[in-house]
């Protein structure tokens, strides 16, 4: 059956046709108006294109560009025009054009399907000058320990992370990535440090404006910031050349999935538009910003095996300090650090140069001690020991006993002896990473726990099995979400774990498959969410009831939830914080003494920003050490992140 799309198409069979002859005799057509295409359907964006020649299609990811090229092939419209390929171009303002695209314009492809990727010469190169190396030799081995779980936090405490993920849900993916990409060219030669004077001013400054309408709009919003950098004509320049370019004009309107799908094929057209190599420092981190967008997107199976790591001085300051090599080429450099993860990959295929540039940038330059607290914070606390000893000794020395020895090191966090136990409440995420790591002693629901709601919820859990992921490795609650809120604290998953152990801090995630779980619960990976038809399911069990019953049984002086929906029941949409707030209600009638209330979005679009923003208000109390002045102080005055509110509002009956 045709599609609204195809009936469009064929109606103006005599138009394409027309624009095609054109395009055959003149190179580009003249345009053709379109903006009935309105009335197939509702877009955010129409912009569109797709090439055709007498070997099908390509580039008509989006549905109504892909359509024309089906209508194209289908009633043999360039049948008169043997080797001849054509691009079609459905602009903003619904306009249709045709060109015919040369030889050369063919080679330059950007976005095309089964594109050969030229290695850039550093990776043809010989390595084996490395194999006598022992800290090539033993440096793989401490690396591949680190679980996929650390290296996301890893990656997610990068400052162009922190200070850009907002921008996402604002501009959507396209938009977002051009952003990334040309602040990424132009991060070098610095007035200060990237994560105190080069990020946080350009996210405050782009915060005060509208999403830029196309590529110019965001040069101008730009321009000002780059004038007061150093080497201000050499950055505008650079800025406007990528911005200019066709490749940001495509990556403007082109979705995750497709960006992924051609990431080595996008880094070799950005170092022919910038006429650099693309080993390049500055081409290597663009490219590494655009895989971060790409991973914030949720697109995670890009290949960027083949990306350098991007030799700067904390790069270099680090190579040496390691005893990895002594010399300070960028070659020298680059062919070590890829040996180096040839052999990560090996036992652990999931890590690309773009996590192992975040971590060597991260540590670099710290001290030992600050080292071992460092990944003590992300329960890594052997690679620590290790990468310390290393950063020590070099390859001179071999490991110790590390079961044994104890590095001189202040704790991650020093527990007081106040007497406030805190119980914290936070929802589920679509993310997951069932990894099978277990958090000891485990934590599970009984009927001892809860002998008034225990029936609600095993009823409540079997009636949702069919949504569990049966073959998925079991994982602490902790460890097994991986979502945007859940990013925020990541690295201070070691704090959160001390602060259970102490008996200072109950964690709880309301989840969609399970109802309630602990921290410390092992579950399994599954697909639900909690509106609609399964809210409605944990609310004939009585899902608030049984919150109350393990709130009162606990006994909290505090109670905490952060939750970004309505406390009011609308099935239709998520009830994480309507589950809460009744539940913690019931307790409070029942005798619970607590203070108890929730951090929410007072203001603030898009989902990724606002879980954001929630879960920088957990981090940010765990920071205080669990005091509870942070929430009164969020009540009074609010906290902003990343253009979104939390606010603080107190729970009573």
């Amino acid at each position: 059956m045709a599609s609204k799309y195809d009936s469009f198409w064929e109606k103006r069979l005599n138009v394409i046709s027309d624009l095609i002859s054109q395009a055959a005799s003149r190179d580009s057509s003249s345009e053709a108006d379109v903006s009935e295409l309105v009335e197939c359907g509702k877009r955010e964006s129409w912009y569109g294109l797709v090439d055709v020649s007498s070997n099908g299609t390509n580039r008509g990811e989006m549905v109504h560009a892909g359509s024309l090229g089906s209508i194209i092939i289908r009633f043999g419209l360039i049948k008169s025009y043997p080797g001849m390929k054509f691009r079609f171009t459905i602009s903003q303002n619904l306009k249709l054009q045709a060109k015919r695209l040369v030889d050369d314009e063919q080679k330059n492809e950007v976005i095309v399907t089964n594109k050969t990727h030229v290695q850039p010469g550093f990776i043809q190169s010989e390595v084996n000058q490395f194999d006598g190396n022992e800290v090539v030799l033993r440096l793989p081995g401490v690396l591949a320990t680190l679980s996929m779980d650390a290296w996301h936090a890893i990656v997610a405490n990068e400052p162009e992370w922190q200070h850009m993920m907002g921008f996402l849900p604002k501009y959507g993916f396209g938009p977002f990535a051009v952003l990334i990409m040309v602040t990424g060219l132009n991060d070098y030669q610095l007035n200060q440090r990237a994560e105190t004077g080069y990020w946080p001013p350009i996210r405050l400054m782009l915060e005060k404006l509208p999403p830029p309408a196309n590529c110019q709009t965001l040069l101008r919003y730009l321009d000002p910031f780059y004038r007061k950098e150093r080497l201000e004509d050499q950055k505008i320049n650079r800025l406007k050349t990528f911005l200019d370019s066709r490749l940001a004009q495509e990556l403007w309107y082109g979705s995750a999935k497709a960006i992924a799908r051609e990431y080595l094929a996008i880094w070799e057209e950005l170092a022919r538009v910038m006429r650099q190599k693309m080993e390049d420092k500055t081409i290597s981190f663009a490219m590494k910003c655009l895989g971060l967008s790409l991973i914030m997107a949720g697109e995670t199976g890009f290949d960027a095996s083949d990306l350098p790591i991007p030799v700067d001085r904390r790069v270099i300051f680090f190579s040496e300090r390691i005893g990895l090599l002594n010399s300070k080429s960028p070659d020298m450099i680059r062919q070590a650090w890829s040996v180096v993860l040839a052999q990560v990959r090996k036992k652990n295929p999931g890590v690309t140069m773009i996590h192992l540039d975040s971590l060597i940038w991260q540590i670099a330059m710290t001290n030992s001690e600050e080292m071992i607290r460092y990944f003590a914070r992300l329960q890594q606390d052997e690679v620590g020991k290790k990468l310390a000893h290393l950063a020590l000794y070099g390859s001179g020395k071999p490991f110790p006993d590390l079961r044994e020895q104890k590095l001189s090191m202040e704790p991650v966090h020093i527990l007081t002896g106040r007497e406030e136990k805190i119980a914290c409440f936070i929802p589920c995420c679509s993310s997951k990473l069932d990894s099978g790591q277990i958090i000891q002693p485990t934590y599970h629901f009984s009927e001892d726990v809860l002998p008034e709601t225990w029936s609600w919820l095993i009823k409540g859990r079997n009636m949702m099995s069919n949504s569990i992921e049966m073959g998925s490795q079991a994982t602490s609650a902790l460890h097994l979400y991986t979502g945007a809120l859940y990013r925020v604290f990541a690295m201070q998953k070691k704090q959160i774990i001390d602060l259970i152990h102490s008996g200072r801090l109950d964690l709880y995630i309301l989840s969609a498959g399970y109802g309630i779980v602990h921290a410390f619960e092992p579950i399994q990976r599954y697909d639900a969410m909690l509106k609609e038809g399964v809210a409605v399911l944990w609310r004939k069990q009585h899902l608030e009831n049984i919150i109350a019953e393990q709130l009162i049984r606990s006994k909290p002086t505090h109670v905490y939830g952060f939750f970004a929906g309505s406390k009011n029941w609308y099935p239709a949409a998520s009830s994480y914080r309507y589950f809460y707030t009744e539940g913690v209600r019931t307790a409070l009638r029942q005798g619970l003494t607590s203070q108890a209330g929730c951090f929410y979005r007072k203001n603030g679009l898009g989902v990724q920003a606002i879980l954001g923003g929630i879960g920088k208000a957990f981090s940010d109390l765990l920071q205080s050490d669990l005091n509870p002045e942070y929430a009164a102080g969020i009540e009074e005055h609010g906290l902003s992140i990343n253009a979104v509110e939390v606010g603080y509002e107190r729970i009573e009956v």
